[in-house]
């Protein structure tokens, strides 16, 4: 945009002096002059003398004033309509009587299969296929993927769950739409394609579905764009059971239960078998959905909350075990050591610990010590894991002279 201000031989895109005063413009404040592409617009009219209005202290007020509701017009304007864009509601084509109530109807079922694959998705852990068989497990409810599985992380991603959704709907629509036999048109339809946008507190859905409502005249009406947001809060389900499952992969077998109560959804537990629990997020603030997409018929709502269930499958962890002999002959004064061997898959980070004075063992089993007074000893060695888990060994010390 470039800004002209034309008196008396002065041309200037900042400044001018107009009846001995300097006027500063800025990109946001122009005056009547405005030129675009070597065509100038008025876009106010004045008479010959039309640098009259700078005159009075009056007038210079009354043209920042317009000039204020202007910048402000179209300020406005355009954050409602990115606001309508950003809520997919600016309408994109205009509709004939014809198309119309077919455009509900798809709209209709739209809604109707992405709810649907929205909450399948939810309760079988962010899979509608599941076509990985080791990677779900069957509960009494039905099959839920797994989101933990001997310590890998298997929980479906976002990507994923939009691409199960997205397959979903083009699958199904056609079964709902049922080739619109129920209207009395001549009414054709293309190949449909579906968009699916996981967000944090929605699921945006876009569909393009070429359809023709064919006439005896050339004025076919036609129609390709339809849309759903499904209220659900799938996005953030889905973060709190990725939360989870990064937390077990710390606690192993332990749930920290403080932990879970710390989430705004409800999450419980409940075991499947001695090594498999599931989780099942419910996300209660959904229960009094009130925006729903006004093209839907009816203004519907879910009647049910959303339920995300995975499933955890811990590895079963046996205690570690220690292997050392069963006695030992030691010289008085005369320095000794041995070793005992802890068995364990995480054998670092196994607590070593005696009952004795003899000595102290060292926490990768070495014992080394200088017996300084005759007897037998019995000493219980204790090795306990991360998860608790303890085993003992009983060793008898028989220092001689």
């Amino acid at each position: 945009m470039e800004l002209e201000v034309k008196k008396r031989g002065c041309t200037s895109s900042t400044m001018c002096v107009l009846n001995n005063n300097s006027y500063n413009y800025t990109a946001y404040s122009y005056t009547a002059v405005q030129t675009n592409n070597n065509t100038i617009h008025t876009i106010a009219s004045h008479s010959h003398n039309s640098y009259s209005l700078f005159s009075s202290k009056k007038s210079q007020i009354t043209l920042f004033i317009i000039l204020g509701v202007v910048i402000l017009a179209l300020v406005l304007s355009y954050l409602y309509f990115t606001q309508m864009k950003k809520e997919n509601l600016i309408p994109t084509q205009t509709l004939s009587e014809d198309i119309k109530p077919i455009k509900t109807f798809v709209d209709q079922c739209l809604f109707d299969t992405s709810l649907k694959a929205v909450m399948l998705t939810a309760i079988q852990g962010g899979s509608i296929s599941l076509s990985q068989k080791n990677m779900y497990t069957e509960s009494e409810t039905g099959k839920i993927t797994y989101g933990l599985k001997l310590k890998a992380k298997t929980l479906p991603t976002k990507i994923d769950m939009q691409n199960e959704i997205e397959s979903y709907i083009n699958t199904i629509l056609p079964e709902c739409t049922s080739n619109f036999s129920k209207f009395n048109k001549d009414v054709s339809a293309g190949k449909l394609k579906s968009t699916v946008k996981i967000a944090d507190d929605k699921v945006a859905v876009t569909l393009d579905y070429p359809i023709t409502v064919n006439s005896n005249t050339d004025n076919n009406a036609k129609i390709d764009k339809f849309q759903a947001n499904i209220p659900l809060r799938l996005g953030h389900l889905h973060t709190i059971a990725e939360k989870i499952i990064d937390d077990q992969i710390s606690y192993g077998i332990l749930i920290n239960l403080d932990k879970l109560h710390e989430y705004d959804v409800k999450v419980d537990i409940s075991p499947l078998d001695d090594k498999t629990m599931i989780f099942l997020i419910s996300d209660v603030k959904n229960a009094n959905i009130a925006n729903m997409n006004k093209a839907n018929a009816d203004n519907q709502q879910p009647e049910t909350d959303l339920l995300f269930m995975t499933a955890i499958q811990f590895q079963k962890n046996n205690p570690p075990t220690i292997t050392i002999d069963k006695e030992f002959v030691v010289k008085d004064g005369m320095s000794f050591s041995t070793k005992a061997i802890i068995g364990d898959e995480e054998a670092a980070t196994v607590k070593l610990s005696d009952d004795t004075a003899l000595f102290g063992i060292e926490q990768d089993g070495t014992i080394s010590f200088t017996p300084e007074i005759p007897g037998e000893y019995d000493v219980t060695i204790t090795a306990q894991d991360k998860e608790g888990m303890i085993a003992t060994k009983n060793v008898k010390f028989f220092v001689v002279k």
